[in-house]
């Protein structure tokens, strides 16, 4: 006998942001109310095993497992399964990522089955898988709204279009409406020294975030948001390039 959970939420955020806080691994403790730790321990073209660790339990119990994860970002969906099962025989997770009106639909499958003689049968662990997932997506949604409501305005407003290099009207209009807010980004990159470390060719974000020892994820928003206004510019991938502005960053 095997058993399913199926459970979402909505997230009022843009999808590139909901995708890349719930599949950023190693800040899953910032995201997941129960987990301690979370380790990435290899990369591949298209899996991600990694270790998740829980808080203590009630009775003290720590919990920890490692899965492998497949994220489909062209489908937006993700698949994942446990390598060390623990209680389970098994333990398949689907997630489904869908834009609605009013932000981004997230969806957890759970597809399981319990191990003769666990300490919960089917039927309790899906309660107990129930009960602990509303809860973390709760937490989830909180979290990355939070983060979503410094930029989520300027994003709706430039998503549809990209402001020509030469659009100097269009860019003192963004910097009259959004000066106090670009006052803070450009100080920030001042600090990480941003300009310097694209200023003998285009970085990937994860290069410039481990050499301004950072977290990928903010300072991707970071530089999206100053990509925007023409700051930097973004090539694919997450790449990022100077521009004749970046330079005036330069010490």
């Amino acid at each position: 006998m095997a058993a399913k959970t199926d459970n979402k939420i909505t997230i009022n955020a843009p999808f590139d942001l909901v995708w890349d806080m719930t599949n950023d691994i190693e800040s899953w403790p910032t995201l997941f109310s129960e987990y301690s730790d979370a380790k990435v321990l290899e990369r591949d073209d298209d899996r991600i095993r990694f270790r998740l660790t829980t808080h203590a339990d009630d009775g003290g119990n720590v919990w920890s497992w490692v899965s492998d994860r497949f994220p489909h970002r062209d489908t937006r969906s993700v698949d994942s399964k446990r390598v060390e099962t623990g209680p389970f025989e098994y333990m398949n997770l689907h997630w489904e990522y869908r834009e609605l009106p009013d932000g981004i639909e997230m969806r957890w499958q759970q597809d399981f089955q319990m191990k003769p003689g666990a300490h919960l049968d089917d039927a309790g662990m899906a309660a107990h898988l129930n009960q602990a997932t509303k809860v973390n997506m709760t937490h989830i949604k909180d979290v990355i709204e939070g983060a979503a409501r410094p930029v989520l305005d300027v994003n709706s407003r430039l998503s549809a279009t990209v402001l020509p290099e030469d659009n100097l009207h269009a860019k003192h209009l963004l910097f009259l409406a959004y000066g106090a807010r670009l006052a803070k980004v450009v100080d920030v990159l001042l600090e990480l020294e941003i300009a310097e470390q694209v200023a003998d060719g285009p970085h990937p974000v994860a290069d410039l975030a481990t050499k301004a020892q950072v977290d990928p994820t903010a300072l991707y928003r970071l530089l999206r948001f100053s990509s925007a206004v023409g700051i930097f510019r973004e090539r694919e991938d997450r790449v990022f390039e100077s521009t004749p502005m970046s330079e005036g960053l330069l010490k």
